[in-house]
């Protein structure tokens, strides 16, 4: 599934005012998984390792926040429900809550990491090892096409009237500072401006309204539920 992202966001905040939208289905998806990571049920799943059912519980974990720890008889390995996932080695958990919202907001990694008070460098990798688990919970990539946070949208096909420049471009701003508009863009070569082609803004505006139809269909169906 391809991942949609808004053009009309700026790579950098810098103070803008412009909404970063969460996707609530993602998060909600994301927290139904983690509370059966963290479940204290003492039923031994199959192994992680070798998906074999002859499995044993080996100890029920401490309170509060213990979870139960299993042995495999058939290849002798020991795991617990975290094994394998993204919170295996996420030891910030008191970040989680406010950290899942931001996955599937489009914004950088600089401005999630300070709002998150951690560094760049951990957070890309909390995004690396959590799209790596969405696909392994969902392999068609739905769920994983979902994630924005850190991602910038490829440059539209663009060509400086001046230079001849196809391939260097600063984003710079909107036609007239119109937020709906079309975008601009700064040749890093000349500094020449180019403007956004008129058949890729209309693209994105269609993807943008049916992305929005979309997420109002799946908000509605999980309000009647």
């Amino acid at each position: 599934m391809p991942r949609i992202l808004d053009h009309a966001l700026p790579v950098h905040e810098h103070g803008q005012s412009l909404p970063r939208h969460e996707d609530p289905e993602l998060t909600a998806y994301l927290h139904r998984h983690i509370r059966a990571v963290f479940s204290r049920d003492t039923t031994p799943p199959p192994c992680y390792y070798c998906s074999s059912q002859q499995v044993a519980l080996r100890y029920r974990g401490l309170p509060p926040n213990g979870i139960p720890y299993f042995t495999c008889k058939r290849c002798g390995k020991g795991f617990n429900r975290r094994t394998g996932t993204a919170l295996q080695s996420f030891l910030r958990s008191d970040k989680l809550d406010a950290f899942l919202p931001m996955l599937s907001q489009q914004r950088s990694i600089a401005s999630a990491g300070e709002r998150l008070g951690v560094s760049a460098s951990m957070l890309k990798r909390w995004v690396r090892v959590f799209r790596k688990w969405l696909l392994k919970l969902d392999p068609s990539g739905e769920w994983e096409a979902r994630v924005k946070l850190g991602m910038v949208p490829d440059l539209p096909h663009l060509q400086c009237p001046n230079c001849g420049n196809r391939e260097h471009f600063f984003r710079h701003g909107f036609v007239d500072g119109n937020h709906q508009g079309k975008r601009m863009f700064r040749c890093k070569l000349c500094r020449r401006c180019v403007t956004e082609p008129d058949a890729h803004f209309s693209q994105r505006k269609a993807d943008a309204e049916s992305l929005e139809t979309a997420s109002r269909c799946d908000t509605a169906k999980s309000a009647a539920r």
